[in-house]
């Protein structure tokens, strides 16, 4: 689930909520896996008709016994 809100005309914020499925394995180690709550936050920069920056926070919890934080920069092209 994704939602998000304009602030001004080239630009929004969005947050996100899901669950996602994962699959651990490391050598020497048993394998784990697992389905569990992730969320999200971020902007986005609309600086053309067709192209727009986003930048976002993601956690995926408990993978593993801990969680997983993800920092990302992404360019979109909307065709």
């Amino acid at each position: 689930m994704v939602g998000s809100w304009p602030v001004g005309e080239k630009f929004s914020l969005f947050a996100k909520a899901g669950v996602f499925a994962w699959d651990l394995e490391v050598i020497g180690m048993t394998a784990e896996d697992g389905t569990d709550p992730t969320f999200g936050i971020g902007g986005q920069w609309a600086f053309a008709e067709h192209w727009a920056a986003r930048g976002e926070f993601e956690r995926f919890m408990d993978i593993g016994g801990g969680d997983v934080d993800l920092l990302s920069v992404s360019v979109l092209y909307r065709f």
